[in-house]
């Protein structure tokens, strides 16, 4: 993965957890709007108990917390918001043992540290919870602490029944919201890092100039094309092209006018090949294109032509008409070479021995088999 992918996961990721501090802060805000008003009533109904006073000040704190919520930072909202939901849970135990909604609280607590810090720091923050639970469950269970109200008064209250409903309806909201947007920003992540693998991949095997498929693929089509050829016991050719002329150009001219030639040059090659044919542009001026199910050598002749004759139309470049030729050479499998780099330079040295002898033309690779360093000849074609 690049820099550039890791920086922009690490600000996606930034985004998404301001936004999910901020909708479970609404979310707080919402159970402080419809739940303080149901603890100031229940106090009429069971008395004064520490639980109003923690739901007072839990209040207070996070209306602040969203009035001021730009000013705080993220970690010291999600600190607040953690010690609010573990203060609330922990009283309710405390209060009312079992009755509590403690134990949601537990699983909100978890969830929430999960998201925002880590598994290891939500571990942490989750076996500290679950300590302090069976610490007051270890003073119920011995009497030590016993309910600091009837419990009949208090399950038979409408205001606890509503203020119970409505904390279970947002924090159920709260935990779908956040990670069905969580589970699309994921998705997204990943098509940006799929895209960013697909564009890197693309660049490394391809032109960025021509958009052709660049050496390295091209050394992969060729071994592709010596397959079918194996398997379907015909022939592949491989045709090496170098443009004459284009260094006068590209001097005289500018990289400009060199690059317009190139990208026009391209667009006649693969304009005169079939489908099932490879262009590719292997470094400056030297082109390869890969034929696999070679026909018979008559149609890799008017081939060869016809590239010559595309590659000579003038290229208009500003008020001028430029123009260059093409040597090409051409090599056979399995005729002359057994694997992709021999036919790759059987292709070279062809196409070499047409510059030597007044380039502008095709020429078929051929060896002599009495020479001993099997250097090689050529059976040369001309165009017209």
């Amino acid at each position: 993965m690049t820099d550039k992918t890791i920086e922009s996961t690490d600000g996606s990721r930034a985004i998404f957890l301001d936004a999910f501090v901020n909708n479970v802060l609404v979310g707080s805000l919402i159970l402080v709007i419809l739940g303080l008003p149901s603890s100031l009533m229940r106090w009429s109904d069971t008395g004064f108990m520490p639980l109003y006073a923690v739901h007072i000040f839990t209040s207070l704190a996070t209306i602040l917390m969203y009035v001021f919520k730009r000013l705080i930072s993220l970690n010291m909202k999600g600190s607040i918001i953690t010690f609010t939901l573990m203060l609330v849970g922990l009283v309710s135990m405390l209060t009312f043992g079992l009755s509590g909604i403690g134990t949601l609280f537990a699983a909100v607590c978890g969830y929430f540290s999960n998201l925002l810090w880590g598994a290891k720091i939500a571990i942490r923050i989750s076996v500290i919870y679950i300590f302090l639970l069976c610490l007051i469950a270890f003073f119920y269970i011995n009497s030590i602490f016993t309910p600091s109200l009837d419990l009949n008064v208090y399950v038979s209250s409408i205001n606890s029944w509503l203020i119970n409903i409505v904390c279970v309806i947002v924090v159920t909201f709260l935990l779908i919201g956040p990670t069905s947007e969580f589970i699309k920003q994921h998705e997204k992540l990943i098509l940006e890092i799929s895209n960013k693998n697909s564009e890197i991949e693309h660049l490394a095997n391809h032109d960025k100039l021509t958009g052709l498929p660049s050496l390295r693929l091209a050394d992969d089509r060729l071994e592709h094309a010596i397959a079918i050829a194996d398997r379907n016991s015909s022939k592949s050719a491989l045709l090496y092209l170098d443009l004459d002329g284009f260094k006068i150009i590209n001097d005289s001219y500018g990289h400009d006018a060199g690059d317009i030639i190139l990208k026009t040059i391209s667009q006649r090659f693969q304009s005169a090949i079939r489908r099932t044919d490879t262009c590719c542009r292997i470094g400056g001026d030297e082109f390869l294109l890969i034929i696999p199910d070679v026909l018979d050598i008559n149609s890799l002749k008017r081939m060869c032509a016809e590239l010559n004759e595309l590659v000579c139309q003038p290229i208009e470049y500003g008020d001028k008409k430029l123009s260059v030729a093409v040597s090409i050479g051409v090599a056979i499998y399995p005729d002359n070479a057994d694997d992709a780099k021999s036919l790759r330079n059987c292709a070279d040295q062809a196409m070499y021995d047409v510059k030597k002898t007044g380039k502008s033309n095709y020429k078929f690779y051929c060896s002599d088999p009495n020479r001993l360093n099997r250097t090689p000849s050529v059976s040369q074609s001309s165009v017209g």
